[in-house]
């Protein structure tokens, strides 16, 4: 297929993280080899366009003081993981065990996801880190305006070129590309991209349903009311949440964002909750946040292929 007609966009999440090209090297990867369980030969293509199919807007370096990884830390757990996924197939994204678990805590008036997350040890590393650069990006307006503009360039670049476009974002991403998606749409500096629309929205392990998050939002802090803080130039919106994952411990944004489909501003949102993300990191610590964990769930693959127009929506 001609994948010069696409554009993949990827936004990062939380810092700290290795170098932009490295990077973009695992997300890739992840991405490809979650295709090639399906469809070797699209995932060849995408291998063989892949320097101008795919972008990593890189914005972990805006953080002041911030250290990048070490190259090449990642692929060990990340060939684990791979394995894992090959092995399991489909089945990848549900494990039997932590079916029974859920179902059991809900017998019980809990959930198991907040029964998940107070015994793992990634819970106050992860929510520390949100926290401060939550902070950074609301208090900062220097800063904030520097991360959202890592993710405006590409964006409008590809929207110019009329590319059919998959933002596919991770943690703090999914927030810095709404605002992005939000000012595109509403925001008189942006009048030229006001009736130009991506046609995929992909988050991953989003805090866009916590009311903190909410509340910081461009559309909420330039005093619009809900209606006018929605996106409008967005066709589908897939949203993925991984059991366990305390960034996103809601779930669920079709309900926080339901009038977004009740006024039709776009044709599609899926929430696809409770996922498996058996992903560790070198040192054996799990961490269900994971963005290579979510790049490889069997719903996020079958998403592309929508995309590309290989399924229908």
């Amino acid at each position: 297929m001609d994948l010069s007609k696409h554009k993949i966009i990827f936004v990062h999440g939380l810092a700290s993280k290795p170098p932009a090209d490295d990077l973009l090297a695992r997300w890739r990867l992840c991405l490809i080899e979650n295709i090639r369980c399906y469809d070797a030969k699209l995932a060849d293509e995408m291998e063989e366009n892949k320097d101008d199919l795919f972008h990593m807007a890189y914005w972990a370096n805006v953080i002041p003081n911030h250290i990048e990884d070490a190259r090449g830390t990642w692929k060990a757990p990340v060939e684990a993981l791979m394995k894992i996924r090959k092995e399991k197939g489909d089945n990848f994204h549900v494990s039997n065990k932590v079916a029974k678990f859920n179902n059991f805590w809900k017998s019980m008036g809990l959930d198991a996801v907040s029964i998940v997350t107070n015994v793992l040890t990634v819970k106050d590393d992860v929510a520390k880190k949100l926290l401060l650069e939550v902070k950074l990006y609301t208090e900062d307006c220097y800063i904030a305006d520097k991360i959202r503009q890592i993710v405006e360039d590409p964006l409008r670049k590809a929207i110019r070129e009329k590319r059919k476009i998959a933002l596919i974002c991770h943690s703090m991403g999914t927030f810095v590309s709404y605002d992005v998606l939000w000012r595109f749409s509403h925001h008189r500096s942006c009048d030229d991209m006001w009736k130009k629309r991506v046609k995929l929205f992909l988050t991953m392990g989003s805090p866009l349903g916590d009311n903190m998050i909410q509340a910081i939002m461009l559309g909420k802090r330039y005093g619009y009311d809900q209606e006018k803080g929605l996106l409008k130039n967005v066709d589908y919106w897939v949203n993925l949440s991984a059991l366990g994952d305390i960034v996103s411990h809601d779930q669920t944004l079709e309900d926080d964002f339901k009038k977004t489909k009740q006024l039709k501003l776009l044709k599609g949102f899926r929430d696809y909750r409770g996922l498996y993300n058996p992903y560790k990191n070198a040192e054996g610590k799990a961490n269900p946040h994971s963005s290579a964990g979510y790049l490889l769930q069997p719903k996020l693959a079958k998403t592309m292929f929508r995309f590309f127009g290989k399924e229908k929506w």
